[in-house]
């Protein structure tokens, strides 16, 4: 038999049958067989399992991931052996058939693929990447070791094959897995860490658990600790060969938002002669959270530059946690740009995302309000009302941080206007606003109005609708009477609260109200203990 795929498994059902599902056109264009031990599941997992194959075969977990390999292996009778688990996903295996097919194999002891870590099932542009052992021609000393981060004993040359594997395992949103995996290996990391306590990798895998965890001040230290025995035991011109200790050490230095230390541990791994993606991006990341705009220009520029070779390196087996965060370089850029008040080139990186985790972010909308509006760009503003807030329906939010920058700044409404176009509440309130800034008192008289203002239900509205109310009692106190019976108590104070710190006539208007205009019943508005909690 030319291929074993081999796994072992435990409460997997979650992922199990997409994982096998994309195995099936190996299993049907290969000599090949599908191995799977169980390890003690209590789900579906067995069940899934035996659809695929019937060499289904049970071992009591031990606590030693490397052992519990080599007993899958030991079901193994094909020449090669490919490893996967049960919540990674093949996204497309041809490569991998064609390396046999084709007979490349005969010219290599072991292959690797790429592993995406997903990060978040919401967004699964939110990935590490890892190019991966996961191919080995299966001789008698061939074999894994170490109980966690099961390593095998390998022979070169190997073939990075063009397969990307997507592994559900590290999904920080599914708490229950996470807390599962933390328990199981600082369990492991710590028993080992008593027999050599000076293991670089086990304190810096400990680190990534704490971190997972939400551990931040243990995932500081471990990473620290690692950190510290690096640079004590390993001779200088070996250092550069610890990529990954310098990475996770900014990585939790950007957890407890210490930017000024991401730099400078960045610096001395550039310095040491490292040139990784992680690291020019966590570089450029620092600069940008403390305004080094030049510096994270220069930064970002070598993490683009480092991100085009990637698969043109030598393989390492180092893990690459921002692969993925191309298009939130670009977003930095654009932010960068504007900051520096270079706009075409702000607009540049700007065009380049078409992310919409991104493009939808409330943080992309505040941004390019402030780029047109503080110029009073309002053809600009409109292309981007259209491009991006109307394709992507997210005109709430937009309006919201639209209120925010006019709770500042001064716009020209009849524009905004022209930019929405809906004939919706919120142009509605914008007629209001019109009215109120120019004196005029015509909408009183108007039926069509009127009747839409009925239709509104301001208990439901933002605090910003205040303003239709703010404009009734200026003109029409009959209209404002028939408002205010609508409105709650709580939902009065809120908008009091907001006409107070926008009008500075608002508060004799009130008192206007109270003391003078007598004749009108109020005890339906509690007025005066709404104007007592407002002010």
């Amino acid at each position: 038999m030319l291929l074993s795929i081999g796994m072992m498994v435990k409460n997997e059902e979650k992922y199990l049958d997409k994982c096998l599902r994309a195995l099936s056109p190996i299993l049907h264009n290969l000599d090949s067989e599908l191995i799977i031990v169980d390890t003690g599941s209590t789900d579906n997992t067995v069940e899934i399992a035996k659809k695929y194959t019937d060499k289904v075969y049970f071992h009591k977990w031990n606590n030693n991931f490397s052992e519990m390999r080599n007993i899958v292996l030991s079901y193994c009778k094909g020449e090669w052996f490919f490893c996967i688990d049960g919540d990674e996903v093949l996204e497309d295996c041809s490569d991998l058939i064609k390396f046999f097919q084709l007979e490349m194999y005969k010219n290599y002891n072991s292959a690797a693929i790429y592993v995406k870590n997903i990060c978040d099932l919401n967004d699964e542009t939110n990935y590490s990447i890892l190019s991966s052992l996961r191919l080995f021609k299966k001789d008698s000393d061939f074999k894994y070791v170490n109980a966690v981060h099961n390593q095998p004993l390998y022979k070169k040359p190997t073939k990075v094959l063009s397969i990307n594997c997507k592994h559900y395992g590290y999904i920080s949103n599914d708490k229950d897995l996470m807390e599962r995996k933390y328990n199981r290996t600082v369990a492991i990391l710590k028993n080992e860490l008593k027999e050599n306590s000076e293991n670089i990798y086990y304190w810096y895998q400990l680190s990534v658990s704490y971190g997972m965890h939400g551990d931040k001040e243990k995932a500081v230290d471990c990473a620290f600790k690692a950190f510290k025995i690096m640079k004590m035991k390993i001779p200088e011109v070996q250092v550069k060969n610890y990529v990954y200790v310098y990475t996770q050490l900014a990585l939790c230095y950007l957890i407890v938002k210490d930017f000024e230390k991401i730099e400078h541990i960045c610096i001395e791994a550039v310095q040491v002669g490292i040139e990784h993606i992680d690291i020019y991006y966590l570089l450029g990341k620092s600069q940008y959270l403390m305004n080094k705009n030049e510096d994270a220009i220069n930064s970002y520029g070598k993490y683009l530059w480092a991100l085009s070779k990637y698969k043109d390196r030598d393989d390492d087996g180092i893990q690459v946690y921002y692969y993925g965060k191309k298009e939130y370089v670009f977003f930095d850029l654009f932010i960068i740009y504007k900051r520096l008040g270079k706009f075409e080139q702000a607009l540049q990186y700007f065009g380049k995302i078409e992310n919409t985790h991104i493009l939808t972010n409330f943080e992309c909308i505040e941004e390019n309000l402030h780029l047109y509006l503080d110029v009073c760009n309002y053809d600009g503003l409109e292309k981007f009302y259209h491009n991006i807030i109307t394709k992507y329906e997210i005109k709430d939010n937009f309006i919201i941080y639209l209120e925010k920058y006019m709770s500042k700044h001064q716009v020209n409404i009849k524009k905004i206007k022209g930019i929405l176009r809906d004939e919706n509440s919120y142009m509605l309130l914008l007629n209001f606003r019109l009215a109120i800034q120019d004196n005029d008192d015509s909408l009183v008289s108007n039926t069509e109005i009127i009747n839409r203002v009925s239709e509104l239900r301001l208990n439901e509205l933002y605090y910003f609708y205040a303003d239709i109310l703010y404009y009734y009692m200026r003109y029409s106190l009959h209209e404002f009477i028939i408002l205010a019976k609508k409105i709650g108590e709580q939902k009065n104070i809120e908008f009091f609260k907001y006409l107070d710190g926008t009008y500075k006539a608002f508060r004799q208007l009130i008192f206007n109200i109270l003391f003078f205009i007598f004749k009108v019943d109020f005890k339906f508005l509690n007025l005066k203990k709404v104007q007592h909690k407002s002010f």
